[in-house]
């Protein structure tokens, strides 16, 4: 793949892998993969929730993965993050730059605030019991 075609990087445990699709193209097809469109799990959130702004997303309930977006380097643009592999968010004392830190020791620097990234992974965890609760009384 050449440079010019690369629009996304994704970051797995073992590394690094780049795709020419978009980042709304990819989870777009995980969440159909999960039985529902990203804009119809978007509508969802919004109307259970009250969440208007970066929503996270409940990509597929049964598996348990839920996603939830952070400001990414170009405007109008969202950086992606999956809730299950966030350990914490933190601040570098040194350049007091926002981190999300990932279960497997990784660390990923962010263009949000302490407070906005923690506020998403709030938002997250919320949208992840709503859906879960409404599954088991199904």
């Amino acid at each position: 793949m050449r440079d010019g075609d690369v629009r996304t990087r994704i970051y797995e445990t073992g590394g690094s892998v780049f795709s020419a699709q978009p980042v709304t193209s990819i989870i777009e097809e995980a969440c159909l993969e999960g039985g529902s469109s990203l804009a119809g799990r978007l509508t969802y959130v919004k109307n259970k929730l009250g969440f208007k702004y970066r929503r996270p997303v409940p990509v597929n309930e049964k598996s348990s993965i839920y996603a939830f977006p952070l400001p990414g380097g170009r405007e109008g643009e969202n950086s992606w993050f999956f809730y299950s592999h966030v350990l914490r968010v933190e601040m570098d004392k040194y350049d007091q730059g926002t981190y999300l830190v990932f279960r497997n020791g990784e660390r990923v620097k962010v263009n949000a605030s302490l407070y906005h990234a923690k506020q998403q992974i709030l938002k997250t965890g919320r949208c992840q019991t709503m859906v879960e609760t409404r599954e088991m009384q199904v």
